[in-house]
């Protein structure tokens, strides 16, 4: 029989899944006598802040319930790359996969998670998920496809520009408004040594962050 990814979160804005979302609660919790002892779960992880503090309140959660979570750290693209490809082999190595908003459909399509629904409000779980919590709006954009739940939201975030007044001011730069501003100053300041602009480009979720979400869709033409 074919097994299925339990979803776990959406990222790029993120989200995180029963039960590691879980984590910071029943780690405050009392004790629920071990009624999971026994249980693993595989979780594929990307490097960010957010993963990290989940890290530490693994050893309270597995003091306190018996599931034992165990990481596997990657950048977001060679994630991506080994779920689909261990899909297409039939191979399901985690339990708990973090999904980026624009990879949902691709593995709902694939059939690499299932939906969340049956687990949110199952009555083995000593605490229950509270989706009731979150904006609706920003729950149905991010989770809900076809009427059926496939990720709970970790966090999101935004993304800005920020410029140095005083170089623009010396130079007779305005504030930019347009991404032809945003170039036009960038090639102007890019001398002497000094680059004109810079932006977060390391691999994984730093690189997702800038070129997916903002270059790729707005500098294209200029590259």
């Amino acid at each position: 029989m074919k097994r299925r990814w339990t979803t776990i979160v959406v990222v790029s804005v993120t989200a995180i899944t029963l039960v590691v979302g879980s984590i910071g609660v029943f780690a405050a919790q009392e004790n629920y006598g071990n009624q999971f002892k026994g249980v693993t779960l595989r979780w594929i992880v990307t490097p960010q802040s957010v993963t990290d503090a989940i890290m530490n309140m693994l050893p309270a959660f597995q003091k306190k319930t018996g599931i034992k979570v165990i990481p596997d750290m990657m950048d977001e693209e060679r994630l991506a790359v080994k779920l689909i490809t261990e899909n297409a082999a039939g191979i399901y190595s985690y339990d708990i996969i973090p999904i980026r908003d624009s990879d949902g459909l691709n593995y709902i399509d694939r059939g690499i998670i299932q939906p969340l629904d049956p687990y949110i409000d199952a009555p083995y779980l000593p605490v229950p998920m509270n989706v009731e919590g979150f904006p609706p709006a920003f729950f149905e954009a991010l989770c809900v496809r076809e009427g059926k739940t496939w990720g709970i939201p970790l966090g999101a975030g935004t993304i800005s520009l920020g410029y140095r007044k005083d170089w623009f001011d010396q130079a007779g730069f305005t504030e930019p408004i347009t991404w032809s501003d945003v170039i036009a100053a960038a090639k102007y300041f890019t001398k002497g040594g000094q680059y004109g602009i810079s932006v977060r480009g390391a691999k994984g979720h730093h690189a997702c962050c800038t070129w997916y979400m903002t270059t790729l869709h707005l500098w294209w033409k200029t590259f």
